[in-house]
């Protein structure tokens, strides 16, 4: 997934 959905979470989603 993009990045967008870390900054939406809050959570370090941008590694997957």
């Amino acid at each position: 997934m993009s990045g967008s959905q870390n900054i939406a979470h809050g959570l370090s989603v941008s590694a997957v």
